[in-house]
């Protein structure tokens, strides 16, 4: 189930993808650097997601700060199985 999560001071997810209890939180950049701002970790606190990522245009997947990985469309992977 897609959504996403906005509150009231600006802390937002682009898009949270759901299934029963199993949450991803997923941010997108244009970026070639992306920088993950505070407002999507705060919000991840919230919704306690069990994998985080940025979607932005680079090379392949690395890991960001807060246990986040940064990837890009083509090397999207999302890691339960």
């Amino acid at each position: 189930d897609p959504t996403f999560y906005r509150d009231a001071k600006g802390n937002e997810v682009d898009l949270i993808l759901s299934r029963g209890q199993y949450k991803i939180a997923i941010e997108i950049k244009a970026s070639t650097s992306p920088k993950i701002n505070a407002g999507f970790h705060k919000a991840c606190e919230v919704i306690k997601p069990n994998e985080k990522y940025v979607v932005a245009q680079v090379d392949g997947p690395f890991p960001g700060e807060h246990d986040t990985t940064i990837t890009n469309l083509e090397s999207f992977e999302i890691r339960k199985t």
